[in-house]
């Protein structure tokens, strides 16, 4: 009898799509069954339909899983898609084995917010880093781009304000965790990884060297290495790391 894949859904980070998960499903498809998906309002359609939430993107992830039949899988998450998988692991744990983020920021303040917010600025982009401004508008359209960097940031705002995990919902994970952020990586640092990781109960942390923020800088095979290492590591090995 030929061995069942375990189920895999891989989840973009903001501003994002399914494409930028596509070189890493790339490298894991032949041992897992790996699934992308796009949040609504990023499709490059219909951004200014809807109010963007950490709990709105989560549930077009359940839904995406009723629709394909996915009864339980293990999530990647990109730097807000880790987000999304953690949330979603904390609230629907019934749905899912493991989780693994690459460059997830966990730390929401006010003050957190408002630093990551002066990167969502469309003129700035423009200015400083036009190349990220072609590929957005690529992506979300000419015009259609910027009503994505605006409802991100209205985001992010919120989550200042009111954050969707508390440390108290990640010190209540059920499931085996791995987070994982480059040592360049300015919004998930390393310091901030470690330091929540050990408030979880099955968390694990790794740190990427020479690593910055954007998956398009990150070394995607070193990822897939690490992740599959996570993956075959029996449950009982995990406990707060330090």
């Amino acid at each position: 009898m030929a061995h069942e894949k375990e189920t895999l859904l891989l989840l973009h980070g903001a501003l994002g799509s399914a494409a930028q998960m596509q070189p890493l499903a790339d490298l894991l498809q032949s041992d897992y069954d790996v699934h992308l998906l796009t949040y609504k309002g990023h499709d490059g359609k219909t951004p200014g339909k809807y109010v963007f939430s950490i709990q709105f993107f989560s549930n077009d992830v359940v839904n995406y899983m009723r629709e394909n039949n996915i009864k339980k899988c293990s999530i990647i998450g990109y730097s807000m898609g880790g987000y999304v998988g953690l949330f979603l692991a904390r609230y629907q744990p019934e749905l899912f084995n493991r989780v693994f983020t690459l460059g997830t920021k966990l730390d929401w303040t006010p003050q957190t917010a408002a630093v990551e917010l002066t990167k969502l600025n469309a003129d700035r982009i423009q200015e400083k880093v036009p190349a990220f401004a072609e590929e957005l508008k690529q992506l979300h359209g000419s015009i259609n781009w910027t009503v994505v960097l605006n409802n991100t940031a209205d985001m992010m705002r919120k989550m200042g304000e009111n954050p969707p995990l508390s440390l108290y919902d990640i010190s209540r994970l059920s499931q085996v965790v791995m987070l994982t952020t480059g040592d360049k990586d300015g919004s998930a640092t390393p310091e901030e990884v470690k330091r929540i990781c050990a408030t979880m109960p099955k968390g694990r942390y790794h740190i990427f060297k020479n690593t910055p923020h954007p998956i398009s800088q990150v070394n995607l095979e070193r990822v897939a290495e690490v992740f599959r290492e996570f993956q075959e590591t029996p449950v009982w090995k995990f406990e707060p790391q330090v």
